[in-house]
């Protein structure tokens, strides 16, 4: 639990600076993950075995090992869904809608950050690069 402390509190303590961050600042962190997961392919896959190893000696049903496994397709996949992303307009800032009061005051609804995100979630590593990628 201390482990899962400490990185929400280090997240709360960046949240400012990915919060206010340009669309080309967070394109480029999102290219960064992108270029990162292809250069850590094989290390990815050589630590996803073990994974399995285990799983599998733990009597993991095979949907769920499945789901765990991760190979060089899966990674590639992965990381041009990110490509993906930096191509969508990014939504921070938006005025979802607005209109003025009788008094004067401009009322607006406008799209900003989440902030920090708990996930809770098993056997699903793909969800690590789905949510943060999504939470930028």
């Amino acid at each position: 639990m201390d482990v899962v402390l400490e990185i929400a509190k280090r997240a709360k303590e960046n949240t400012k600076f990915i919060s206010n961050a340009s669309t080309k600042i967070k394109n480029k962190i999102l290219s960064d993950i992108s270029k990162y997961l292809i250069a850590s392919t094989e290390e990815i896959i050589k630590e996803n075995k073990k994974d399995l190893e285990i799983s599998t000696q733990e009597g993991m049903s095979d949907s769920l090992l499945d789901r765990l496994k991760l190979d060089r397709k899966r990674i590639e996949k992965k990381a041009e869904s990110i490509d993906k992303v930096i191509k969508f307009t990014d939504p921070v800032g938006e005025v979802v809608f607005g209109y003025n009061l009788p008094n004067g005051l401009i009322l607006k609804n406008i799209r900003v950050p989440l902030g920090v995100v708990g996930i809770i979630y098993e056997a699903r590593p793909d969800v690590t690069i789905d949510a943060s990628v999504l939470c930028l």
